[in-house]
């Protein structure tokens, strides 16, 4: 058995500490950060631009047959894409309904009958948000939308219609959706775990707002249900300006 003299034992000792020492010198840490995690619920709840809209998706049922509301499935792990209209984006398409003649004051206690108000507040929803449904890298940055004014985005939204989008020549952060709803210059693009948040000061409504019918068979919205809880996460972006959560 070899036996290490005393000596070479400190000197081994004194050798490997310093080189400890050398490679924690050598760290870099001024790239370190701190990744929050963040549903888009819990983003929206935490901005009071929101709050009117987090609002109705706690109000609005996923679908007929289920108790289940959107703010759940906002909740939970998924892909989907969310043009979050502001409070004042809301009011305002609340006096375009009394502008319609449909309710007599800008007021969501304003409505004749309850069928009436479930409808309209549907309308918000569904219309603005997209279901990846089960390809779990299908939700839409800015840069991923279709690259010509007037094309559709090739998945639905809940409401099971294509939404579109438009540019301005020579504004190229003007993005419309379906024409006339504009995405914020500096609030999109805002990355979580389970989808991407865009904000949007236009509601995103059809002319006839009664056209809340989806196509779909009532009571599974495409890839919704089945994958409610599942574990999935949100892709990792390629390397260009984002916010992330």
């Amino acid at each position: 058995m070899i036996r290490i003299k005393p000596f070479f034992k400190l000197l081994l000792a004194a050798v490997g500490f310093a080189s400890m020492w050398s490679c924690k010198e050598n760290i870099d840490t001024s790239s370190r950060y701190v990744f929050k995690e963040e549903t888009i619920l819990s983003y929206l709840e935490k901005h009071e631009a929101y709050s009117s809209y987090v609002d109705l998706l706690r109000q609005v049922n996923i679908s007929k047959i289920s108790e289940s509301k959107v703010s759940q499935l906002l909740s939970a792990r998924g892909v989907f894409t969310v043009f979050a209209p502001t409070n004042e984006a809301i009011q305002n398409y609340l006096e375009t309904l009394v502008e319609d003649g449909l309710i007599p004051r800008a007021s969501w206690d304003a409505f004749p009958n309850q069928h009436k108000l479930d409808s309209i507040r549907k309308v918000i929803v569904f219309n603005s948000i997209i279901n990846g449904g089960d390809e779990s890298e299908a939700f839409y940055y800015t840069y991923d939308f279709p690259e010509k004014s007037g094309d559709e985005f090739i998945l639905a939204n809940l409401n099971d219609e294509k939404l579109s989008v438009r540019y301005v020549d020579k504004e190229p952060d003007s993005i419309y959706i379906n024409k006339d709803c504009p995405i914020s210059s500096t609030e999109r693009d805002i990355l979580s775990i389970n989808g991407i948040i865009h904000q949007i000061g236009k509601v995103i409504a059809p002319k006839n707002i009664t056209a809340a019918k989806p196509r779909r068979k009532e009571g599974r919205l495409p890839g919704m249900l089945p994958r409610h809880t599942g574990m999935r996460t949100a892709r990792h972006a390629p390397s260009r300006t984002r916010r992330t959560l």
